[in-house]
């Protein structure tokens, strides 16, 4: 099974394109197209200038947003990828580093809170704890320190992966993850 790498499935980034495309379109329309386009004029003529700055900056964050799921429609990127040395996780197509499997202590199921105070929901994640997770947080860029520490005070260390993370396969890779974990040790 090893190298083992994972991706989300190319249809849910088609499945995110295509209404941001409408709604870039549509927002674009109002916006910037005089006369009749998709909408008429006389629903263009309703929104003022500040619904025009709106719906124009609402435009833009839809063109990035196509840019994105198309390239991701298009490369889909990998979020996790392991091997005999460790792991690499990406969550949003943003690495985390690699984590070597010297460097992590254990692997064990723990409940995280999500959610908020009124119903929050309890669910059953995969710890990933490491021997030095001050080390980890500070390695990582200062705009997640606050995210990771909140884990951390959590679930008790600051990376942890949720049950569906490797959807069928969820199992089997977990067991991989606990054997390279285990043949590292016993080379300590």
């Amino acid at each position: 099974m090893l190298p083992y790498t994972a991706r989300t499935p190319r249809f849910l980034h088609l499945l995110c394109l295509l209404p941001t495309i409408g709604l870039t379109v549509l927002f674009g329309d109002l916006v910037f197209l005089p006369g009749d386009g998709l909408l008429d004029a006389e629903t263009k003529a309703q929104v003022d200038g500040f619904g025009r700055l709106i719906f124009g900056f609402f435009t833009f964050v839809g063109v990035f947003l196509c840019g994105v799921f198309l390239y991701r429609f298009i490369k889909n990127p990998w979020y996790f990828r392991m091997d005999e040395e460790g792991f690499e996780y990406a969550p949003g197509g943003v690495s985390l580093g690699r984590i070597k499997w010297s460097d992590v202590e254990r692997l064990e199921y723990t409940t995280v809170k999500q959610g908020g105070a009124i119903s929050p929901k309890h669910l059953r994640v995969l710890g990933v704890y490491l021997k030095d997770p001050a080390g980890f947080i500070a390695a990582r860029p200062l705009a997640l320190h606050a995210l990771f520490e909140a884990r951390r005070f959590d679930s008790g260390t600051p990376l942890v992966f949720q049950s569906g993370e490797f959807g069928g396969q969820h199992d089997k890779v977990v067991a991989q993850m606990r054997e390279c974990l285990a043949r590292a040790q016993a080379r300590r």
